[in-house]
């Protein structure tokens, strides 16, 4: 999310760019608030109507001499709808000072980004002028403040997920958080939680503990987990192996390395489709995991695949590598696969 106060400027001109916008068909106007009386016909206004209005507001403070406040805040591609960033604009304006002055919000999508525009008054009804000294610098401070209550209802989803899988230690339930992004610390018998460099959410480490005493392996899900690793491991290396298990399966790995040391010293597997997460030695050795693959595995590898061909004559070979060698049959264009065996 970025913000951006444009120039100050003597006129409204934020309201003629915005309404000609709108005149197109690439701008909406979300709001139009505190223009006294004009708000009665707020439906059949014109740009004549905001900018008189906003001037007859200006001159009651002479000294002010560019009275347009005119602010930008962009959001991430299609991220936040108008809605949305409505909400956060009318936080932004109340935090900045201008949200009793008359003001107007204009949504826009007609960029790679939704973003709004809010146009205002540097001067209130009473003729005070509004505050901007250190405004750009404030204005990022608001706006992270805003987002930060965004981060927290994110934080506390990932806290939610975390709490599905089964752990049997703090350091499993750590890295769920971690792998999201969210740095976990320890204080007074509370896990911190933070992004952005900010203690964002908190929770009580008593609440982790009593889960992890009453955990229990998932003997049968381990199982199964050997079978898969002895059947796919063979012939690819770690990182053909962890890229095929993540995409075909729903299994990350974790590799563990001290600091400035090249070698590993453990891993731990993440299984997402059963929400389990456990022990990489559990299913197999580490050196195992890591041991290279040597020209026999290959060649079976190879056989394997040979055989499969032969069996199946639908298949081929792109389809097999991609699937992970279960069946996919090779569409040739104009032509049957069956068809001339």
């Amino acid at each position: 999310m970025i913000v951006k106060i444009l120039s100050a400027a003597a006129g409204f001109n934020g309201v003629v760019y915005n309404e000609e916008k709108r005149a197109q068909g690439a701008a909406q106007l979300l709001k139009a608030e505190n223009f006294g009386f004009l708000n009665l016909a707020a439906g059949s206004l014109k740009q004549e109507d905001y900018i008189r209005y906003m001037t007859l507001v200006a001159n009651t403070n002479e000294s002010v001499l560019k009275s347009q406040f005119h602010a930008i805040i962009s959001c991430k591609g299609r991220e936040k709808g108008a809605e949305e960033l409505l909400e956060i604009a009318e936080q932004y304006l109340q935090r900045m000072g201008y949200h009793d002055n008359p003001y107007l919000i204009y949504f826009h999508s007609d960029t790679a980004h939704n973003h709004v525009h809010m146009v205002s008054t540097r001067v209130s009804k009473e003729g005070k002028k509004v505050n901007d000294k250190y405004e750009n610098v404030r204005s990022q401070k608001v706006m992270q403040e805003i987002l930060m209550q965004d981060v927290a209802y994110e934080i506390k989803a990932y806290l939610t997920k975390a709490l599905a899988y089964g752990f049997s230690s703090e350091a499993q339930f750590k890295l769920l958080l971690e792998r999201e992004g969210v740095k976990v610390t320890e204080k007074e018998g509370q896990y911190q939680f933070i992004k952005y460099g900010s203690v964002v959410h908190a929770f009580a480490k008593k609440e982790v503990a009593d889960r992890i005493a009453k955990y229990k392996a998932p003997d049968a899900r381990v199982g199964q987990l050997k079978a898969m690793f002895r059947k796919y491991k063979r012939g690819l290396t770690v990182e053909q192996f962890s890229g095929l298990l993540k995409e075909k399966f729903g299994i990350e790995l974790v590799v563990h390395q001290a600091e400035g040391k090249s070698t590993p010293y453990g891993y731990t597997i993440l299984d997402h489709a059963s929400k389990q997460v456990l022990k990489g030695s559990q299913v197999m050795k580490l050196d195992e995991l890591l041991s290279s693959v040597n020209r026999e595995d290959k060649i079976q590898a190879g056989r394997e695949l040979i055989a499969k061909l032969s069996e199946d004559r639908g298949l081929c070979y792109t389809s097999f590598k991609r699937q992970g060698g279960n069946r996919a049959p090779c569409q040739q264009k104009g032509r049957d696969p069956h068809q001339g065996r």
